[in-house]
């Protein structure tokens, strides 16, 4: 990908003027606004978020595609300014606004890094946005800007582990396609059971999936380090994130406390969260109390190589991929992870079956053969790319003392 915004930006403009995955809901009647909203509150309220945080409150949403999530911040009591670049999406909002909204409101057809306010709000609402822009770190910089002293942050964005499986997916799929049309057939031929369960849990079509997950020129994962990173710099704390933040040192502390929200953590010192590697394979795991830092350290290193190498990848990317540093994550995990807190068996059978695709992809096969290969290798998995695929989308948010 040519990190230039402009192309970018008309790259995934193009994408979602075919199959726009941010839906419009025509039939939005009384019933089904209080089951989106009803929905909504119990998700907010897993982030530590209640009704009272939105009553009387400003907030912007820095793409807010067809509105159908901010409308729920409206009827909580906000009053929204909405960003968004698609046409199409925009004017869905506008309408969905108009015929629903109790608040006043504002919605600007613009690309938000083009977007200049020298207000402030109460809240600041980044969700799926920041991944699919030319500059991922600089896109959650200025929703940083935007938030008021002791307002908040709803980041929603991938990580590189938790969207590992789906980066490989498209791996394959730009591998033994050729085109657009291509990348649809194969993805409905090779992942049917990731296809159907996001249609499933997504209120998406099938179609809207894979333009979104495979088709999209641009999806680039950012790791929670690099966003505690960006809090840090804004004097922003994170105040909590949707079960991600599991650092092992708590673990083993005998004199664990709950950690003060309004304390900015210096993001200097080592990270030793388990979330990670759970995401990059979803597996189970258990606890027993051992120190194991320095073996955790290892892994981790050995794991952000594995992941790095289908971050951020399109149809142009050369594609190397290194059965070395996926081999190394196995000896890592297999040697010096002593201690039950993943399960150790689960994640080595699922490396394998990682290795298995590496070595089809880097053979020099024809597409077809590739694609007949890889094919009869995933009916045969137990483990890559059965379930959820990882994680689509973790949430973080942020609090800015």
């Amino acid at each position: 990908m040519i990190n230039k915004p402009n192309i970018t930006l008309k790259e995934l403009d193009k994408i979602y003027s075919i199959q726009n995955p941010s839906f419009f809901i025509n039939d939005l009647k009384k019933k089904k606004i209080d089951k989106l909203i009803n929905n909504r509150i119990n998700f907010l309220l897993k982030l530590k978020l209640t009704k009272k945080n939105f009553q009387n409150v400003d907030l912007l949403d820095l793409g807010c595609g067809s509105g159908q999530n901010t409308i729920v911040f409206d009827y909580l009591g906000a009053r929204c300014t909405m960003v968004e670049f698609n046409k199409n999406s925009y004017n869905n909002a506008r309408m969905l606004f108009k015929l629903y909204s109790k608040k006043k409101f504002k919605i600007i057809n613009k690309d938000l890094f083009k977007f200049k306010t020298r207000k402030k709000f109460d809240i600041v609402v980044s969700n799926g946005v920041a991944h699919h822009t030319y500059n991922v770190k600089k896109n959650i910089e200025l929703a940083c800007q935007y938030v008021k002293k002791n307002g908040f942050l709803i980041l929603g964005v991938c990580t590189p582990e938790g969207w590992f499986q789906r980066n490989l997916q498209r791996a394959i799929l730009f591998e033994v396609s050729s085109s657009t049309d291509e990348i649809i057939k194969n993805a409905k031929k090779l992942f049917p059971q990731h296809l159907s369960e996001s249609k499933k849990y997504g209120l998406r079509t099938v179609d809207e999936v894979i333009f979104d997950t495979y088709v999209n020129p641009k999806i680039n994962c950012i790791s929670f380090r690099d966003i505690k990173k960006i809090f840090y710099k804004n004097k922003i704390s994170n105040f909590t994130s949707l079960n991600y933040d599991k650092n092992i040192y708590d673990f083993i502390n005998p004199n664990y406390e709950q950690q003060k929200q309004s304390v900015i953590k210096d993001v200097s010192s080592k990270d030793y969260n388990l979330s990670p590697i759970h995401e990059f394979s979803i597996a189970n795991y258990s606890f027993k109390k051992k120190k194991l830092l320095k073996s955790y350290e290892q892994i981790s290193e050995s794991l952000n190589k594995v992941v790095a190498e289908v971050n951020n990848i399109d149809t142009k990317t050369k594609l190397n991929f290194s059965t070395k540093n996926l081999l190394n994550l196995a000896n890592k995990i297999n040697y010096g992870l002593k201690i039950d807190l993943i399960d150790t068996s689960y994640v080595l059978n699922f490396i394998k079956e990682i290795n298995k695709i590496y070595k089809i992809l880097s053979s020099k096969a024809s597409k077809n053969i590739k694609f007949i290969r890889i094919q009869k290798t995933l009916r045969a998995n137990k483990n890559l790319f059965n379930g959820t695929c990882g994680v689509g989308m973790n949430y973080f948010v942020g609090y800015k003392k």
